[in-house]
């Protein structure tokens, strides 16, 4: 395919994607990413991004085809090498729902590797929505430049997590 000009100087656009990154790679854009770049961002062919996977850092790219169902993206450099995120764990109960909205949201921001909701005997909110919770760290690290996104557990009893536990 044709190498297209980057154009666009505005602010910097990030999405996570999941597949691998590397020079010259040409990586598809989802439906949902399409029309955000699209129809929320008014981008358009040329305009430059930031891709990052969790693995690979972060590269800059320009959009080389966007419609209405699908996008893609050429990679140009890499911006910013992959970082390893400490060790550290977040457990927690569920509490109503937007709570733990902003607990998944500050958790992603701060750098934690996993967050695990456990329940406890007095957990009044058994059900946890992993899916949006893990949409709310990626858009939390999309915005806040982290090129990681924590690995979201699901849900279980709290002495099955002890029980469990690694011994490092």
């Amino acid at each position: 395919m044709k190498t297209v000009p980057m154009t666009n100087t505005r602010e910097h656009i990030r999405l996570y994607i999941e597949a691998p990154l590397n020079h010259g790679a040409e990586v598809a854009l989802s439906r949902e990413q399409a029309h955000y770049l699209r129809n929320v961002m008014r981008r358009s062919v040329g305009d430059r991004l930031g891709l990052f996977n969790g693995r690979d850092g972060e590269w800059r790219g320009a959009i080389i085809d966007l419609g209405k169902q699908a996008g893609l993206v050429e990679l140009r450099e890499q911006i910013q090498p992959q970082t390893i995120v400490p060790d550290v764990w977040l457990l927690c109960a569920p509490v109503k729902r937007a709570r733990l909205e902003i607990i998944a949201e500050k958790a992603a921001e701060l750098g934690v590797r996993a967050i695990h909701p456990v329940i406890t005997d007095f957990t009044h909110a058994p059900r946890v929505n992993t899916d949006r919770l893990t949409a709310i760290m990626i858009e939390a690290a999309e915005q806040c430049g982290l090129v990681s996104i924590p690995k979201m557990q699901g849900p279980e009893k709290l002495h099955a997590v002890l029980d469990a536990w690694p011994a490092d």
